[in-house]
């Protein structure tokens, strides 16, 4: 009976001392995915763009934690919602970042050579006078 007990008390102060890193697992987690935005978009690998659609996912994902904490969701539950809306972020941020969206946006020409040329393409035209075209 003792040993039954002890066993017992033992499992739950161990379930008790991991729900706080669990937490801190998944703070870690998204603070992760704001560092790799943050990367993303200094290196030209996301657009302000996608770094808005991504940052209101976890807006969402914050409000979705608090109202499971309200809702009354065992932890494992509220984990679980968690853990599979982070891996869809995770997702979306590995996707955004291999599409190459510069070469649509027109602020970022896909070569710096390409934009240079047409910059002085016309520069002729330009330096002739009118009488001389």
């Amino acid at each position: 009976m003792k040993k039954r007990l002890t066993v017992l008390l033992l499992t739950a102060v161990g379930l008790i001392a991991t729900l706080p890193a669990q937490a801190d697992r998944i703070r870690d987690r998204i603070e992760h995915q704001r560092m790799m935005m943050e990367r993303g978009l200094e290196t030209g690998a996301l657009t302000r763009h996608e770094v808005q659609e991504l940052r209101r996912e976890q807006r969402k994902l914050r409000q979705m934690a608090e109202s499971l904490r309200d809702s009354g969701a065992s932890r494992m539950e509220q984990r679980q919602v968690l853990d599979t809306r982070l891996d869809r972020i995770d997702r979306r941020i590995k996707k955004a970042m291999r599409d190459d969206d510069r070469q649509r946006d027109d602020r970022w020409p896909s070569d710096m050579n390409e934009r240079n040329s047409d910059r002085f393409d016309n520069r002729d035209d330009i330096t002739r006078q009118p009488w001389e075209r």
